[in-house]
């Protein structure tokens, strides 16, 4: 049996009686080829035809995103695909298709620092949705449940080992980086981007005498969809940590409500109840340490 039949059969079996249906929450499976959580909510058993999506190890793997389905016909493209929660398009990733298996899968490893807020949006949020094309062929999207992702994505990070993360790129202007693709992005849907004046704030948020760079998305407004990026966690918010050379690196796409440094090296934000387990209303106090530019998050 091939990796993702595995895969899909252990999640059919532990959605309910009626194995194989249409699943409408996410289920865990550790067997000896595959370890994670997921859900499919296309399984039709007329035509063979499913739509699986999962974050999952297994064979020597850290932990990745898997995006798996039968039924279309791709050549060995990769696949670009766009992760939607809650109607707020939160991650852009590029999936490489899985040449050795004769179903259409694909997948790329979880990187934390650069998916802090798409992995807490699928904690908490209630809805997702998958667009995706591969080969420049027209884009497909599936909608899914979130309910039970808090407890499938718990177990898959308690079973899995993260990827080491990329080196940072360093980038002269991530304003203009980033205002370009949210500007291309609402271009896609119709829309007319626009940005207010709190787009940007400069501080010193690791008091290393340089100002770092804050990047608002609560700024951010795409025509009649207006905002994009903002919920009961606040709104997304990108912290770019300036290098002696003054350039900048990526350190955190996150949702919090406030972030400061009260004393070298220890970082506090507030956030979203979510992200430590609670209810949303509750505060959750996150501490960090800085270690040459990244966030580091301290053990409570």
């Amino acid at each position: 049996m091939g990796r993702f039949l595995l895969l899909f059969a252990c999640l059919a079996l532990v959605a309910s009686p009626a194995a194989a249906q249409n699943q409408t929450r996410w289920s865990t499976y550790d067997v000896p080829s595959a370890t994670g959580g997921g859900i499919c909510p296309v399984v039709d058993n007329t035509t063979g035809n499913y739509f699986c999506f999962s974050l999952a190890c297994g064979s020597g793997n850290p932990l990745q995103y898997e995006m798996a389905f039968a039924g279309a016909g791709f050549d060995e493209s990769d696949a670009q695909v766009r992760v939607i929660v809650d109607g707020r398009a939160l991650a852009q990733l590029t999936m490489p298709r899985v040449t050795e298996q004769s179903e259409f899968v694909y997948r790329t490893p979880v990187v934390l620092d650069r998916d802090a807020g798409l992995l807490a949006a699928l904690r908490s949020g209630r809805t997702g949705r998958i667009e995706f094309s591969v080969g420049g062929q027209p884009g497909r999207g599936r909608d899914f449940s979130l309910a039970g992702s808090s407890r499938a994505l718990d177990f898959a990070f308690s079973r899995c080992e993260l990827a080491p993360p990329p080196p940072p790129l360093a980038v002269a202007d991530p304003a203009a980086k980033v205002r370009a693709e949210l500007t291309a992005e609402c271009t896609e849907s119709g829309q007319v981007a626009s940005f207010d004046d709190t787009f940007i704030e400069r501080r010193d948020i690791d008091l290393d005498g340089r100002e770092d760079l804050f990047l608002n998305y609560g700024a951010y407004r795409c025509g009649d969809y207006g905002l994009m990026y903002c919920g009961s966690a606040g709104c997304a918010t990108d912290i770019w940590w300036q290098t002696p050379a003054g350039d900048y690196t990526f350190v955190t796409n996150s949702y919090f409500y406030e972030i400061s440094t009260e004393t070298v090296p220890v970082t506090t934000m507030r956030t979203h109840g979510s992200a430590c387990g609670q209810v949303g209303v509750d505060n959750c106090l996150l501490r960090f340490t800085w270690d040459n530019g990244k966030l580091v998050r301290m053990a409570e």
